[in-house]
């Protein structure tokens, strides 16, 4: 007896040749075999189906880069930049865009923009006290308990000691390097504000010898403390190199600020605020120096805020260069205390006052007047050209057509289309050897789509004329006339010919990509002007040189909405105003004088208007557009083959059931043939047994 599963996962006790000596299972599975080859057709079918859209979709992968290198072709920028030279460059510097006009000129930089800067008006710290015992004197760098030496001699520092007692200790009236003496005499030096905050050491009359500091038996660190360092000058003295008592910046305030330079009987403020440019930040004195300074500089006040330790000195810079000031203020502390700018010695009227650059240009021999700019970074000294200042001085900068970016972008446009071509020929081709075709063989979408895109790019630009009109005149084609049948489908580049054509006549070459600049009414495919639905007529050229569309609408009550999309980019915010029946408006698109019908619609009407005609790429994009759209053809084969592929699903699903239904119903026919077979032996046997 064996149990054979059904296709459903269910199984029935099936009797294999029990009596019959029949394999039953294997042919129930013949016989199924054969009532499932409409299933192998239907899986056939729906591989064959994700075949051709993965082919769809990867042609659409393939469009979507072409159309991205022909929408960078479109941007002026792509096709008319410029280079520039400068013939020193520690003077300045200078890049162009298209709008420069290819010229050299002179420049002279007599002065650079500077930025204005506050700085606290002396030390910020009181300097050292010389009665307090030294550990608690004010140092920043605290001395400790110990030995070091000078010239020689070892100079021990107590617990107990004082300034004033360790300076006596140093000091010797002995010639030094005898051994006898340290040879020098110690003394507080006061820094500008009168507070004592520098140890000097100076060799007594007769000593010339260099002053010798420390030892690698030294146990005390006041010499680093006291920021002392040998000169190795004979007879020379030595002098702390930074104020001692400087602030330690990384030190909460409530510790540091202790040692602030305040009036007598004033304290530093527990928390405040003050404005600098008008931004307001806020402190406490659980804050350290350095905390209050990043958040300066991380706020938009515009200024650089830093610590010099060697001047203990607090400055504000501007960010910003030029003559502007740096407005300073805070909030009123408690009535004896001070604010953290007052206790940093940071006021408004201590501004020095940044400077405008000033230069001068000369073009063909004519020196123009001086100017002034508050920033180094000068745009549209001449049209189109920023110069950048670096000193001061003379250098000559050349403008000139930079083709070499042109032909890069031309070059990326033409394998984007190269690629595309090969894409869609292996997908159509047909193998006359295996006679069989690729997925995409016969498509009529696939192949109109490269038939329209190879019409548009021989075809001339609308409404130009002369010696340059095509693709082909411009150095872009699909090989020389007389190229030998099948070595055209690709283009080429003659950069030659590309090259003199730019430097030629550049917005010619523009023309051809992307079009003439001319305001055009609702035009035909040929580039010519048709009447509009409300519009009787357009004048003027709009403002600026970006090439585009505006889809210009008018409800019944003379309100206009314009939007604006730029060749080969996204659309523009819409922007709005009025009109009357048989007026005129010229600030909806500045430039440019709309006038209305006679008549306003009685329902809401929108008409374009061209700026510039679109040029070979601007209609390849349209055309590429719509074929990438949402009711181009790649969406309706997606959708087509999604719907194909749940039909099929259906039909597998239905046919599942069916074939299951009729595997149990021939398991159930030849279980009861096995049965009946039994029965009649059983009947059989009996009938003999009784005939003896």
């Amino acid at each position: 007896m064996a149990i054979s599963p059904t296709s459903s996962g269910t199984s029935n006790f099936n009797f294999d040749g029990v009596v019959s000596g029949l394999n039953t299972t294997d042919i129930i599975d013949k016989l199924m075999s054969l009532e499932s080859a409409p299933l192998t057709h239907l899986a056939q079918q729906k591989q064959s189906i994700q075949r051709r859209d993965k082919a769809y979709q990867d042609l659409r992968t393939r469009v979507s880069a072409f159309q991205s290198s022909l929408q960078t072709l479109m941007l002026t920028s792509s096709v008319l930049a410029k280079s520039t030279t400068s013939s020193t460059t520690s003077v300045a510097t200078a890049v162009a865009n298209s709008d420069a006009v290819n010229s050299t000129f002179s420049l002279n930089v007599t002065r650079l923009a500077t930025a204005t800067s506050v700085a606290s008006t002396g030390a910020i710290s009181k300097g050292l006290d010389p009665n307090a015992p030294i550990t608690s004197a004010g140092f920043a760098n605290t001395p400790t308990v110990g030995t070091f030496t000078v010239n020689g001699v070892q100079i021990s520092l107590a617990s107990g000691d004082t300034m004033s007692s360790l300076l006596n200790k140093i000091t010797d009236s002995s010639a030094g390097g005898s051994g006898a003496g340290t040879g020098v005499v110690a003394s507080l030096v006061n820094d500008s504000n009168g507070n004592p905050s520098f140890v000097r050491l100076t060799p007594i009359a007769g000593n010339n010898n260099p002053i010798q500091l420390g030892s690698g038996a030294d146990t005390s660190n006041f010499l680093s403390a006291a920021a002392l360092t040998a000169t190795n000058v004979a007879g020379g003295s030595v002098q702390s190199s930074i104020p001692l008592g400087a602030t330690q910046p990384g030190q909460a305030l409530s510790i540091s600020g202790a040692r602030f330079n305040l009036p007598a009987g004033t304290t530093l403020a527990s928390s405040g605020s003050f404005q600098i440019n008008g931004v307001a930040i806020n402190w406490t004195n659980s804050d350290s120096l350095s905390t209050v300074l990043n958040r300066i500089n991380a706020s938009g006040a515009g200024v650089r805020a830093s610590y010099d330790a060697v001047a203990d000195k607090v400055s504000l810079t501007n960010v910003a260069t030029g003559n502007q000031a740096v407005s300073l203020s805070e909030t009123a502390p408690p009535a004896g205390q001070a604010g953290i700018l007052q206790a940093l010695g940071l006021s408004s009227a201590n501004a020095q006052y940044g400077q405008t650059a000033q230069y001068a240009i000369t073009q063909n021999g004519v020196t123009g007047p001086t100017q002034y700019s508050n920033s180094n970074t000068v745009t549209n000294a001449l049209p189109g050209v920023t110069l950048s200042l670096a000193g001061t001085g003379t250098t000559t900068i050349s403008v000139s057509q930079d083709t070499n970016t042109a032909v890069k972008n031309v070059q990326a446009f033409v394998d984007q289309f190269n690629q595309l071509a090969d894409l869609v020929d292996q997908g159509t081709a047909y193998n006359a050897a295996t006679k069989t075709g690729g997925i995409l063989m016969g498509d009529p979408a696939v192949s109109g789509l490269m038939s329209q895109i190879r019409t548009l790019i021989s075809s001339a630009a609308p409404g130009l004329s002369g010696q340059y009109t095509t693709m082909s005149s411009i150095g872009i084609s699909t090989g020389a006339v007389g190229s030998a049948v099948g070595t055209t489908n690709h283009l080429t580049i003659n950069q030659d010919k590309l090259t003199n054509a730019i430097q030629n006549n550049p917005s010619a070459v523009l023309a051809v990509l992307t079009g003439n600049p001319q305001a055009t009414l609702n035009p035909d495919g040929n580039g010519n002007a048709r009447a509009g639905s409300w519009i009787a007529s357009i004048g003027g050229v709009p403002a600026g040189s970006v090439y585009g569309s505006y889809k210009v609408t008018v409800d019944t009550s003379g309100n206009m909405t314009s939007v604006f999309t730029p060749s080969g980019q996204s659309s523009l915010p819409s922007v709005t105003s009025t009109i009357v029946a048989g007026g005129t408006n010229t600030t909806l698109i500045p430039g440019l004088t709309v006038t209305a019908q006679g008549s306003l619609p009685a329902s809401p009407r929108t008409d374009t208007i061209w700026f510039g005609q679109p040029g070979v790429l601007g209609r390849l994009n349209d055309m590429v557009n719509g074929v990438l759209g949402p009711n181009g053809s790649f969406n309706a084969e997606q959708s087509s083959a999604s719907n194909e592929m749940r039909y099929i699903d259906d039909q597998v699903r239905s046919s599942s059931d069916r074939l299951d239904q009729r595997r149990q119903a021939l398991q159930k026919q030849f279980t009861a043939m096995e049965v009946a077979m039994g029965q009649l032996q059983q009947q059989g046997q009996q009938l003999l047994s009784k005939l003896g």
